[in-house]
């Protein structure tokens, strides 16, 4: 039995480099290390052209994944992304910390699926996919966008058009893909877009389409600030705001696809802006003490 070690310094498979070279800074590019003596008490290794070529290559198309909003363990990681991707050939994945991964494939055709088919989702939170770069360390990365499905509630039947879908979605953030249900017209309570969006900017919670005022839904996202409308935290913790002007918003929560009305004048954020699901109660059927009483008698 190889160890980890020996997996992961010398590979059994061949992991060949599926990129796109113009993705993956050319040999060229590479230089050795420098002297440098600011620091004579650090102990100093320089690394040769030659040396940094050698242990690049093998991950040169290795892909780096972050399920985006929570935490997922490797073993859970690892079985979803085959489910999800379905490789053909042989799939490595290997935890970086942080919540980082690092996915290395042996056939191209696999690596292309997973770059081109996208965006991904796991139990709703978005799988941001990145190409491994030299030096990737996890408590360095930060993550500026990310892919959010999004409702348009009770949006009227004449306006499922892929050419107003996509000048709606192009809006609200970059359009990656409109939802199959959508585009068949399949589905007429609301209308489903994925979004890429801008996680310094404010989540957009509505938008005019001619005399219409459209209100939008986000989901899976879970920290959405109802003072500045950006994810990643919610209104106690706003950066934005003195604590004197947070106010809770009022508006009711719903586990129905359309939310409820905010009043006409108000412009600002709600938690109506987030789809919440259905939790259906388990039914406990409880005996009937006349009907068991009955079969004995």
């Amino acid at each position: 039995m190889r160890s980890y070690k020996d997996s992961i310094i010398q590979p059994k498979c061949h992991w060949d480099n599926h990129a796109n070279p113009n993705q993956i800074p050319d040999s060229a590019e590479v230089e050795s290390d420098m002297e440098d003596d600011s620091d004579e008490q650090i102990p100093v290794i320089l690394l040769s052209k030659e040396e940094k070529i050698r242990i690049q290559a093998p991950r040169k198309s290795a892909l780096i994944i972050k399920a985006f909003g929570k935490s997922i363990g490797f073993k859970f990681m690892d079985f979803k992304i085959r489910s999800l991707w379905k490789p053909r050939g042989d799939m490595q994945c290997i935890d970086l910390g942080l919540d980082f991964f690092l996915v290395r494939f042996r056939l191209s055709e696999d690596y292309w699926h997973v770059v081109n088919d996208g965006p991904w989702f796991i139990r709703q939170q978005f799988l941001t996919i990145r190409h491994w770069s030299p030096g990737f360390r996890p408590s360095e990365a930060k993550i500026t966008t990310t892919a959010v499905w999004t409702r348009l509630p009770e949006l009227p039947m004449e306006l499922y058009d892929m050419d107003i879908l996509n000048r709606i979605g192009n809006q609200l953030g970059t359009l990656l893909k409109v939802d199959a249900r959508t585009v068949d017209g399949e589905r007429g309570r609301f209308a489903r877009l994925c979004i890429q969006i801008d996680l310094d900017q404010p989540l957009i919670p509505m938008v005019r389409i001619g005399d219409i005022t459209q209100w939008v839904q986000y989901e899976g996202i879970f920290a959405i600030c109802f003072h500045c409308g950006c994810v990643g935290h919610k209104t106690p913790n706003c950066p934005l705001a003195l604590p004197s002007t947070l106010v809770p918003a009022h508006i009711p929560t719903t586990t129905s696809p359309i939310p409820p009305r905010p009043e006409k004048e108000e412009k600002g954020f709600g938690e109506w802006m987030i789809v919440t699901r259905k939790k259906f109660a388990s039914l406990k059927v409880k005996p009937n003490s006349n009907v068991l009483a009955s079969r004995f008698q």
